[in-house]
């Protein structure tokens, strides 16, 4: 009677051994995903977009919109482009005139590996430009010379033309870049412009720009 009640308190034993085992291993799975996918769908604030409502002059229909940067690149931005030309953290704004019903705000993004993303590295990405168009094709041909539409920002893409060039070449340059660079893309994301203010935040995520309303 002794043997069983000893055999039964060590089954026992072993059992809830074996439960908070099986709870530990399953907690530390599910936490390891939430992070994954905390880390790799996480979104960082760029800038702040404010678009006017359509307006229209001798030149054709038009828009006003208002461009404030909320946060510059990560330090390791200055690895892979010159000083000069990384994104500003100043949050300046800076007031275009645009011909168009719509408008594109985008630049190039470098895309670290996963790998690299889940020990922290941020990936880097410059505002390049913002543009406005007209949705009619017509229209958009038909635009007048004067009725300028795009702007380049924070000095162009000259640095960031070259990395690509240097990773397709696989130079010494394109080598050292591919240890760490997974992808080299252009994101541009736009909206219809309405007969109303709106009020955008652009975000930078792991697959590229995006907007959202504010």
């Amino acid at each position: 009677m002794q043997n069983l009640i000893k055999v039964t308190f060590i089954s026992i034993l072993l059992l809830a051994f074996v439960v908070v085992c099986f709870f530990l291993v399953s907690f530390g799975y599910f936490a390891a995903w939430i992070y994954t996918y905390n880390v790799l769908t996480e979104k960082r604030p760029v800038a702040e977009i404010t678009v006017s409502s359509i307006k229209e002059d001798s030149l054709g229909k038009y828009f006003e919109l208002i461009y404030t940067p909320i946060e510059g690149e990560n330090a390791l931005a200055s690895i892979f482009v010159s000083q000069e030309n990384k994104q500003t953290k100043m949050l300046q704004s800076q007031l275009f005139k645009l011909y168009g019903d719509q408008f594109f705000i985008g630049g190039p993004v470098i895309k670290f590996y996963d790998s690299l993303i889940l020990v922290n590295f941020k990936n880097i990405y410059k505002v390049g430009e913002i543009y406005g168009k007209y949705t009619d094709t017509n229209k958009e041909k038909e635009k007048p010379k004067e009725a300028f539409s795009l702007f380049n920002l924070n000095q162009g893409y000259e640095d960031w033309r070259k990395i690509q060039e240097d990773i397709q070449s696989k130079n010494l340059n394109g080598i050292l870049y591919s240890l760490f660079v997974e992808t080299m893309q252009l994101s541009s994301v736009g909206k219809f412009v309405t007969n109303k203010d709106q009020k955008y935040i652009l975000y930078i995520s792991n697959t590229g720009f995006f907007l959202d309303e504010k």
